[in-house]
């Protein structure tokens, strides 16, 4: 009976107990879900503060780089390391923009550069923001045309043209121009002879940059305005034409000098940019011809008569080169005379004397003697090939074939043809021959 009892107690205890194990348990789970509530509902609110800071972050980041900028063509002034001025060539109006460390200095294609590369006159594209007058970039821009270190340019300031190797550009009131410091000049200052750069953007001349100033030559101690001065082979100017210093590029040039009486002067010379250089004279040394008289056969003597001096045969001529009237005398024969140009070392000087005219006497009606001339002839005279000019006694008569009338004596006769070699030859005229055609043979050179 008590061992029943014993078991039903049992039986009772171990339901309590399990009860009271599901009820625990249970109360554990409900406080664990609430717990687990409280924890997920924590980090929601978290995770969307988190995600409402990151969104006004974002924003505000955005808000940062939405940034506007400019870009503006300047024909550059003066740059340093903090500021760039200069002219908006579109727009028309002068600029003046702060640089900072974070400003981009580049070429045109895109590679980075110095600052010290950019220099007055040149062309470039600035990037910047209005709102912060910040420059972001400025570069060197594809959209001007260049030229570099040509001379030759001349200007036409009446009706604003420049022109560079034949073609004409505009120019305008804004065009700078600028010497090889930097310094600004003007438009009258730049000559063909200056070696400049050049900029311009759809043809219109926007800067001039002075490289190397015109350079000069000076001609001193003339001894003669008789003469030229050539420059280079293409330029000439007459001595007694020279007015002042002339002006050349700078750089080597190669002058030729000749002077009536001189010697030649060659001499090859560097000139500096807006060097002066002078030429002196005052040591030039005088240039002599040796006059070679070539008399017609059968004139035993002679005498030669020039300026103030008079040679016998046989003396030596020896004349300062230059121009000069000869006159020669022998007996029995005409006065001859001719004007020569002596500019060689060495002159033959042609002398063809005519014989004075033999007069034959006859009575006249009354008696009395006359005297008749009745010596002369006309002859042709002609070459092979034709065309050459004839000169009889020094005395132009035309071109072979020629015909001429002479008196009887003797001639010297000289045919000259381009391309061919002088020829001189004397002809005798006494009336004993009847020939009338005379025709030579030219030797071409």
């Amino acid at each position: 009976m008590r061992s029943q009892q014993r078991g039903e107690i049992v039986k009772r205890n171990n339901k309590k107990f399990i009860m009271n194990m599901i009820i625990v348990s249970v109360v554990g789970l409900i406080t664990l879900m609430i717990v687990m509530f409280m924890v997920i509902s924590t980090y929601i609110k978290d995770e969307a503060k988190g995600n409402s800071v990151q969104v006004e972050a974002q924003v505000e980041e955005n808000n940062t780089k939405v940034e506007y900028s400019s870009t503006i063509l300047v024909l550059v002034e003066k740059i340093t390391q903090s500021d760039i001025i200069g002219f908006d060539i579109e727009n028309k109006t002068e600029v003046s923009r702060k640089i900072s460390e974070g400003t981009k200095i580049n070429d045109m294609y895109g590679s980075v550069m110095p600052a010290s590369q950019i220099k007055p006159g040149d062309i470039v594209e600035v990037v910047y923001q209005e709102d912060k007058a910040k420059v972001l970039s400025i570069s060197k821009t594809s959209r001007a045309k260049s030229w570099k270190k040509i001379s030759g340019v001349t200007v036409d300031q009446s009706n604003k043209q420049i022109n560079i190797g034949g073609t004409a550009y505009e120019y305008v009131d804004d065009t700078m121009i600028f010497q090889s410091d930097g310094n600004k000049t003007n438009m009258a200052f730049v000559t063909p002879f200056d070696v400049v750069s050049i900029q311009s953007v759809n043809n219109v001349i926007w800067s001039i940059t002075i490289d190397e100033v015109a350079g000069s030559i000076a001609v001193t101690d003339l001894p003669t305005t008789k003469g030229s001065l050539e420059i280079d082979r293409s330029r000439s100017f007459k001595l007694d034409e020279i007015k002042g210093d002339i002006s050349v590029i700078p750089g080597q040039h190669k002058i030729l000098l000749q002077m009536e009486g001189y010697e030649i002067i060659t001499e090859n010379i560097t000139i500096e940019s807006g060097e002066s250089y002078e030429i002196s004279l005052k040591d030039a040394k005088k240039a002599y011809t040796v006059i070679n008289p070539l008399v017609n056969s059968g004139v035993t003597n002679y005498t030669i008569k020039i300026g103030d001096k008079t040679y016998n045969k046989g003396e030596e001529i020896k004349l300062q080169q230059g121009t000069y009237k000869v006159e020669a005398e022998a007996d029995g024969y005409e006065p001859w005379s001719k004007e020569i140009v002596c500019d060689k070392e060495t002159y033959n000087l042609y002398v063809s004397f005519i014989q004075k005219p033999t007069p034959s006497e006859s009575p006249d009606a009354t008696g009395e003697t006359n005297t008749v001339l009745n010596n002369t002839q006309t002859i042709t005279l002609n070459t092979n090939p034709i065309g050459a000019k004839v000169y009889v006694n020094g005395v132009f008569k035309g071109e072979t074939p020629c015909t001429v009338t002479l008196i009887n004596g003797s001639y010297g006769v000289i045919f000259e043809k381009t391309g061919y070699s002088a020829y001189s030859t004397t002809l005798l005229l006494d009336g004993s021959n009847e020939q009338t055609g005379y025709l030579y043979d030219l030797i071409a050179n």
